[in-house]
């Protein structure tokens, strides 16, 4: 995320991509249920921009 965010530090989808790790990180997640949980944070944040 770091390397993508500083090649264009200024994109539209920044602010979505921080929102979506920020969101899979804070929340409980189950092992066999990572691919899931990822899936579903990105769908969040899709929905709500």
């Amino acid at each position: 995320m770091k390397e993508e965010v500083g090649l264009a530090p200024d994109a539209a989808w920044v602010a979505d991509l921080v929102a979506a790790v920020n969101r899979f990180l804070n929340i409980p997640i189950k092992r066999k249920h990572s691919l899931r949980a990822a899936r579903q944070s990105i769908a969040f944040v899709a929905s709500e921009g």
